[in-house]
């Protein structure tokens, strides 16, 4: 626990198990609030700190030259009294970009609801998808630079 510090993280954190053989655990995700949810996870695990993002990730997929930017939906925001009043410390979460937005549930797909009450939202598929979609692309320029620094830093030509 004290590695965490160390290496200059701070929580919140996100947690997923290293091992990645397409079991169920292997998709695990946890958010990681304090020393006490730290305390309760199987080892070994990947970290990283969680930073309230809006909902919305771009993914961007390089193959040689040719490069690619998506929106995704992703967690939602956790708010400071949430991360403050949790005293367990660990959220189990959902594959957030498996979240399906068929078979509603109410005005909502389950699997929304459960990422939604996690995160005391009130939020319906159609609403989260709205915020996906209000959400503007970074500029093609910028995402352009970016993977070709990648591919030089990493001497890689997919990923």
């Amino acid at each position: 626990m004290d590695l965490i510090g160390a290496v200059g993280l701070k929580f919140p954190l996100i947690a997923k198990p290293v091992l990645a053989d397409g079991s169920a655990e292997s998709h695990e995700m946890f958010l990681v609030l304090n020393k006490n949810g730290l305390k309760k996870l199987k080892q070994p695990i990947v970290m990283q700190e969680f930073v309230n993002h809006g909902g919305v990730i771009f993914k961007v997929y390089v193959v040689g030259e040719h490069v690619k930017c998506v929106k995704r939906r992703s967690l939602l925001d956790i708010s400071e009294e949430k991360l403050n009043n949790m005293a367990e410390g660990l959220l189990l979460l959902s594959q957030v970009s498996n979240l399906v937005v068929t078979n509603e549930v109410e005005g909502c797909c389950s699997e929304v609801k459960k990422v939604v009450a996690r995160n005391e939202e009130d939020r319906c598929c159609s609403e989260v998808e709205k915020l996906v979609e209000e959400v503007e692309m970074p500029p093609l320029e910028f995402v352009m630079e970016l993977a070709k620094g990648l591919r030089e830093a990493m001497g890689l030509r997919l990923f």
